[in-house]
This record gives C-alpha cells, sequence and structure tokens, in this order.
C-alpha cells in the first residue's frame, strides 16, 4: 500500500516535471519566435523609409505551403486535446498547437515582406547587408535572378548566401552597375600597416 502511494506520487511529479519542460519548451519558442517577428518589422519598417532603387523579391509558393502545413498540424492538435485525458498528452497537444501558430505567423509575415536594393545596402526580408559586408554575387541574367554572399571566403561555402532573389529584366544593369561598384568596399577601404 505505501509503495503504491509511493509510486502514485512519483508518477505525478513525473508528470508535472514532464509538463513543466513542455510548457518551457514551449515559451522559449514563442518568445524565438515574437522577437524574428520584431527584428522583421524593423528591417521592413527601414525598407519602406528608403529609397529603393531596385525591388527583390523570391518565390512565396514555399512559404505558403509551410503556412498551410503549420495551420492543418494547429487544428490537429487541437482537435487531439479534446479526446485526451492524460495531462501529459494534452499539454503537449496544447503547447504543440501554439508552436505551430507561431510558425504560421512567422511565415505569414515572411511572405509579406518586401526586398531592395538601396543606397545604403540590400535589405533582405529579415536582415540589412551593408555595402561593406557584400563581398561576391551572381546574376543569372536568363531567370532574372541574383544571389548574395556576404562570406568573406568566396564561394568556399553556402555560409552567409542567400537564396536566389528575383528583379525586374528592365534593372539589370543598374543591378549590375550598383553590386559592381558596391562589392568588397571592406577590403578596398582596408589599410595594411
Amino acid at each position: 500500500m505505501i509503495s503504491k502511494l509511493l509510486y502514485d506520487n512519483v508518477a505525478s511529479l513525473n508528470d508535472k516535471l514532464i509538463c513543466t519542460l513542455i510548457i518551457l519548451a514551449t515559451v522559449i519558442f514563442v518568445i524565438g519566435s515574437i522577437f524574428y517577428i520584431i527584428k522583421m518589422a524593423k528591417v521592413q519598417k527601414k525598407l519602406r523609409t528608403s529609397s529603393v532603387l531596385i525591388k527583390l523579391s523570391n518565390s512565396k509558393i514555399g512559404y505558403i505551403t509551410l503556412s498551410v502545413i503549420a495551420v492543418l498540424a494547429s487544428i490537429f492538435f487541437i482537435w487531439k486535446v479534446l479526446n485526451v485525458n492524460e495531462i501529459i498528452l494534452t499539454t503537449l497537444y496544447i503547447s504543440g498547437s501554439i508552436m505551430c501558430v507561431s510558425v504560421c505567423a512567422m511565415f505569414i509575415i515572411r511572405i509579406t515582406a518586401n526586398a531592395g536594393v538601396t543606397q545604403n545596402g540590400i535589405y533582405l526580408f529579415s536582415k540589412f547587408i551593408q555595402w561593406e559586408n557584400l563581398h561576391d554575387f551572381y546574376i543569372n541574367e536568363k531567370k532574372c535572378k541574383v544571389v548574395l554572399s556576404t562570406n568573406w571566403k568566396g564561394p568556399l561555402s553556402l555560409i552567409g548566401t542567400t537564396f536566389p532573389l528575383e528583379f525586374d529584366k528592365d534593372k539589370l544593369e543598374l543591378l549590375k552597375k550598383i553590386l559592381t561598384e558596391n562589392r568588397n568596399k571592406f577590403f578596398a577601404n582596408l589599410e595594411i600597416r
């Protein structure tokens, strides 16, 4: 009898610990999502106040697909909450639903975000590349796409490489001129003593 009471108390303690860890992970994830959304909003606000020379865009099909998957997963988790009586599974499903909603919010904001080339640098969807940090670029003239690299080592790795960004065909020469003039500004201003 005592061992059964001890076991029940340990099981409930384990349940509480697991639920606490799940809730903590969810809170950390949601806080990270909120910081990412705030960072993206700040970049977008700066882009709106700058004069954009060339507007850049990318395919939004992947983000739309991921948003739909996140919404469906959230609906699934909510449906599972209604059919479960265990505290751990209920906590897990509610946390999963909250995480899916925050992921969906990030993707929706990402879908509506803009990118562009300005005099000060390049505004991407959630970051700003100053001219001093642009080290290389590749332009596919047939598809009207550009890939930018902030990796000073060049094409040795994909670190600091953007995904292909689309631009208008009539802006091709202007884009080439701007990127060529501003590429490697950091190394051009570097003094070797």
